[in-house]
């Protein structure tokens, strides 16, 4: 036993100045009833690989951890906004649209990746919420804008059923400023 580490009785540390062990050069690793020479090296390197796989698992998860939570704090932050309270609001108190979908009528989480359909800028929002009553979901589409006199207000809104996809219901069209001018000319 002299020479040999203390933390090692059996001897299988690599060679080191303090440890003179005679088998210390010969190193074997058994496997049931096989010994494998030279197989620590393997080992130890396997060892920290193992090591360093946890360490890489543990980081994955803190990272996608932390973009769920993102994600659903951008989410709830744009559930909050005046525009996307008012539609679901004229969603859920329109009978047509309560009778078709069925009561309760709910929001789905929006796809947040999706920027050419759902974004908001400083002056105009348009979103997808997906919507789900007890007899059918759908989308509702909406657009809003903001001016700096009144806040604020939702354009359009529309809702597009799974079951029918080629059409959407109409369930409010502010016309556009381009729009009641036209309007404004014709009635002159």
């Amino acid at each position: 036993m002299a020479g040999q580490h203390p933390r090692d009785p059996d001897g299988d540390l690599p060679p080191t100045p303090g440890n003179s062990s005679s088998n210390a050069t010969t190193r074997t690793i058994c496997f049931g009833l096989i010994a494998v020479p030279g197989l620590w090296r393997c080992a130890s390197v396997m060892s920290k690989l193992g090591h360093l796989s946890r360490i890489a698992a543990v980081g994955g998860v803190a990272v996608l951890g932390a973009a769920f939570y993102f994600k659903s704090r951008i989410v709830n932050s744009i559930k909050q906004t005046p525009y996307y309270q008012e539609s679901l609001k004229e969603l859920r108190s329109h009978r047509g649209i309560a009778h078709l979908l069925g009561e309760p009528i709910i929001d789905g989480s929006i796809n947040i990746g999706d920027n050419t359909n759902n974004f908001s800028t400083d002056t105009c929002a348009q979103f997808q919420v997906p919507v789900a009553g007890t007899k059918q979901s759908g989308t509702l589409y909406l657009w809003a804008s903001r001016t700096l006199e009144e806040g604020w207000s939702v354009d359009r809104l529309e809702l597009g059923l799974k079951d029918d996809p080629g059409r959407r219901v109409l369930l409010k069209a502010t016309p556009t400023v381009s729009e009641a001018g036209v309007q404004v000319a014709n009635q002159v």
